[in-house]
C-alpha cells in the first residue's frame, strides 16, 4: 500500500508499506521512477513481533486514514493444508497502524451522500475515501453528474484528474468522442488511463485509431508510451500495428525494461492469421534501422515464423530476407532463423 493519507506519521507518506509473512514484519520502502516502471529500496521494519506465529498477508488503508494489517496468526505456513481449510479460525487478528497524536472522525456512511457530494470526495487524501466514492458513484449510474466530472477533468491535473476520469468512465460516460479529446490532455496518466480503458473492449475506432497514432509519434512520457504498447496487444492488427509502428520508432526506449518486449508480444500476437500483414509493416525501410526492432523485434520474428514451419510461415522469412535493407540486418535475420533449428532437424 503506498502511503497517503494523514492518519499516518508525515514521514510515512509516499512511502510503501509491503507485509512479509514468512519474515513476520510490515516493511517500509522508497519508491523511486525506474524507466518505465519503479524501484523500491527497503527502509526496514515498520511493525515486527517477537511472537513467532505473526504473519502478516495483507494491508489495507482504512476509512480513517489509518492502515489495517491482517495477521494470519499460524505457527507455520502450509499452503496445501491451509487450502483443504486446516486452519484455526479462532486466531486471525486485525491491527490498525497509526499516527500516535492522530485524531480521527466518526465513521460515516457514504451511501446516503448525494451524487454531488461523493464527486467532492475524489479530492481527499484518504484513498479509501476516494474508491468508495467512485465505487458508489458507479453503482448509480447517476447521468446527472457527468457535466460536473467532464468540468473537472478538462480543469484539473494530477491525481484528481485521473480520479474525474474512473468517475466517469464508472458512470457510463466514457465515449469515444471523449477519448478523442483526452488523448490531448496534458496530464500524462490520463492518456495512459484513456488508451487502456478504450483497449480493454478489444476496439479504438477509425477517429481515435489515427488520433491514437498522431500521438504516439510524439508522446513524451516512456510510462505513458509502455501502456499504449500493452493496450496495442489487445487492439486487432489494423489498429495495433500501425500504432505499434510509431513505439518502434523510440530509439530512446531501446533500453527499456519493459517496452521492447511489449512491442514483441502486440506484434506476435499477430503472426498467425495476420502474417501478411506482420510482414507488411516491415516494408517500410526506415522501421528496419530502428533500436528495437533490430534488438528485439527481428530475431524473435524470424524465429516465430521458422518454428511454426508451415509453407506460408517459411514464405515470410523469404519475404523477410529480401526485404532486409542491409546485409546487418540480414545477419541478424539469420541468426534468429537458426535459433528456431536449434535441436531440430533442417531437412525440410
Amino acid at each position: 500500500v503506498l502511503s497517503e493519507a494523514n492518519g499516518l506519521p508525515s514521514q510515512y507518506r509516499g512511502k510503501l508499506f509491503a507485509v512479509e509473512p514468512l519474515q513476520g514484519r510490515v516493511m517500509l520502502s522508497e519508491v523511486k521512477p525506474d524507466r518505465s516502471s519503479f524501484e523500491t529500496k527497503d527502509l526496514g521494519a515498520v511493525v515486527s513481533s517477537s511472537d513467532s506465529w505473526f504473519r502478516p498477508v495483507n494491508i489495507k488503508p482504512a476509512p480513517d486514514g489509518s492502515l489495517f494489517v491482517a495477521d494470519f496468526y499460524e505457527a507455520k505456513i502450509a499452503h496445501g493444508g491451509h487450502n483443504d481449510g486446516v486452519i484455526d479460525r479462532d486466531t486471525g487478528r486485525v491491527y490498525r497502524l497509526a499516527a500516535k497524536d492522530a485524531t480521527f472522525k466518526k465513521p460515516v456512511d457514504l451511501s446516503k451522500k448525494t451524487s454531488a457530494e461523493l464527486i467532492e470526495l475524489l479530492k481527499e487524501d484518504n484513498r479509501w475515501q476516494r474508491e468508495t466514492a467512485r465505487r458508489l458513484l458507479g453503482d448509480r449510474k447517476d447521468q446527472a453528474v457527468l457535466p460536473m466530472l467532464l468540468q473537472g477533468i478538462g480543469e484539473e491535473r494530477g491525481q484528481l484528474a485521473l480520479e474525474y476520469l474512473w468517475a466517469i468512465n464508472l458512470s457510463g460516460g466514457f465515449t469515444p468522442e471523449l477519448a478523442e479529446k483526452l488523448l490531448a490532455h496534458p496530464e500524462p496518466q490520463v492518456r495512459l488511463w484513456t488508451v487502456r480503458l478504450l483497449a480493454d473492449d478489444h476496439q479504438l475506432g477509425a477517429k481515435v485509431a489515427a488520433k491514437l497514432i498522431e500521438i504516439a509519434r510524439t508522446e513524451p512520457k516512456l510510462f505513458a508510451r509502455s501502456q499504449f504498447a500493452a493496450s496495442a496487444k489487445r487492439l486487432s492488427a489494423a489498429e495495433a500495428l500501425p500504432l505499434v509502428q510509431q513505439l518502434l520508432m523510440h530509439d530512446e526506449d531501446a533500453g527499456d525494461i519493459h517496452v521492447p518486449l511489449l512491442l514483441w508480444w502486440a506484434i506476435e500476437a499477430h503472426c498467425g492469421k495476420d502474417r501478411d500483414k506482420v510482414v507488411d509493416l516491415l516494408r517500410e525501410s526506415t522501421l528496419w534501422r530502428a533500436k528495437i526492432v533490430e534488438q528485439t523485434i527481428l530475431p524473435r520474428l524470424m524465429k516465430r515464423f521458422a518454428m511454426a514451419g508451415t509453407q506460408k510461415d517459411y514464405q515470410a522469412c523469404v519475404e523477410l530476407f529480401r526485404l532486409a535493407p542491409e546485409k546487418k540486418q540480414g545477419q541478424i535475420l539469420l541468426k534468429g532463423f537458426e535459433e528456431a533449428f536449434k535441436g531440430r532437424s533442417i531437412a525440410g
